[in-house]
């Protein structure tokens, strides 16, 4: 995506790499991130202002203390920095530091995230039992969306032209599109009740039977 979208111009390959590295430490932390808006509206709905308030102050302070300490520790630890280096393929890129303010961002969402579900489940009295089994079939059908996507580009797209807009437009959209149909017929194996769901909205959107007539007006 940061390819297609950033590398042309002056934004060489080093930037590209170290943009797509960033963007994948911060997804991370993609799914806390749509958690917290979601337990955000239910105190809100439940007329709770305050524990979301505090939460996202003290989020907010936990990813700049976060951010500060992950750079003071990449900086310092040269193994822990080739490691990293070497984990996101930025060996040879200058500024991989930047890496730190992402992870400290994705730690602080998440740490607030968990505080937000055990205030949900102490003050709001909501059952949490079932998010075990429904968080394990998402991180199994997102394993299988990522091997499926990277099964592609490793031999499916192999022969396309990489140096080209056309070429990786054609390599990521391709292995995007897999990757997504491994989630999907992962979830279908499953019998998840999401993707239920999703195909009875879907049905009741494209295929409506219901005609609703105009009305006569009333002289």
């Amino acid at each position: 995506m940061v390819r297609v979208i950033l590398g042309s111009g002056a934004f060489d390959w080093s930037d590209t790499r170290l943009t797509a590295a960033v963007l994948a430490v911060l997804s991370i932390s993609l799914v806390a991130q749509a958690a917290n808006l979601l337990m955000i509206r239910a105190f809100y709905a439940a007329g709770n202002t305050r524990i979301p308030l505090y939460t996202s102050l003290l989020g907010a302070l936990l990813a700049i203390v976060a951010a500060y300490q992950f750079f003071l520790f990449y900086s310092s630890h040269a193994l822990f920095q080739q490691s990293v280096a070497s984990l996101m393929r930025l060996s040879d890129v200058v500024g991989s530091e930047v890496l730190a303010i992402a992870l400290g961002y994705a730690v602080a969402v998440i740490a607030q995230s968990l505080i937000l579900l055990l205030a949900l489940k102490w003050s709001l009295r909501v059952d949490l039992t079932w998010l075990i089994p429904h968080a394990a079939r998402c991180i199994f059908s997102g394993l299988v969306g990522a091997a499926s996507a990277y099964v592609a580009l490793q031999f499916l797209v192999d022969g396309i032209n990489p140096d080209t807009f056309v070429g990786i437009f054609i390599q990521g959209g391709l292995a995007g599109l897999i990757g997504l149909t491994g989630v999907v017929l992962t979830y279908i194996g499953l019998n998840t009740p999401e993707i239920n769901e999703i195909y009875s909205a879907l049905e009741r959107r494209l295929f409506k039977t219901d005609v609703v007539a105009p009305q006569e007006d009333v002289i």
